[in-house]
């Protein structure tokens, strides 16, 4: 749904960059807000009121009434503005439509094939070489392993894993670099 947001918000971003009121596409965010405002929330408003001079709220009340006119699903049960903000309230249509995708598509609900023949890499469980493992390694294993393995199940994907085990790292290396800096200049200060 979120992207379904953005796509309508830049639609309307498109026909005010074409007839000239903005010379600039300003990037779109769509984030989630406190339950109490709705599902969806933009501030696209707020930064467009700067640009183009008038407040936000005028510019909420444009961005809703073109939103509801192309809104011809009935995705939405309302649009409103809220301090510059603009608020989106999903309908039960919306809801129940994508509970029955949800049903339909089952365990493949949510996965794509944008990821065709392409490898992922996993890099995890990287201990400080130089402090003693801890609980926190333990979970960075974890999370790192099923990441692996939810890589590897899908098969659009291919998985490969990276372990860095007795890695000093850039880090060591340079506090070991510069010991021996350290030592040597000691060494001609004292020569």
């Amino acid at each position: 749904m979120k992207k379904y947001i953005e796509k309508q918000l830049s639609e309307i971003l498109g026909r005010l960059y074409g007839s000239g009121q903005i010379e600039v596409m300003p990037s779109i965010e769509v984030s989630k807000p406190e339950p109490t405002f709705g599902d969806y929330s933009t501030n696209i408003a707020l930064r467009l009121s700067k640009i183009l001079k008038t407040s936000p709220k005028i510019v909420a009340q444009s961005f809703i009434s073109e939103l509801k006119s192309l809104d011809t699903h009935g995705d939405f049960l309302d649009i409103t503005e809220e301090g510059g903000f603009i608020n989106f309230k999903l309908s039960k249509t919306n809801l129940l439509k994508n509970m029955q995708a949800v049903l339909e598509h089952g365990q493949s609900y949510g996965s794509s094939l944008s990821g065709d023949s392409k490898k992922v890499l996993v890099e995890y469980f990287q201990p400080n070489v130089a402090k003693p493992l801890h609980l926190g390694h333990i979970s960075n294993a974890v999370v790192g392993d099923a990441l692996f393995s939810q890589a590897h199940l899908h098969a659009e994907y291919g998985g490969v894993f990276c372990v860095h085990a007795k890695d000093a790292g850039n880090e060591r290396e340079r506090e070991e670099g510069n010991r021996h800096r350290r030592e040597y200049l000691h060494d001609l200060v004292l020569a």
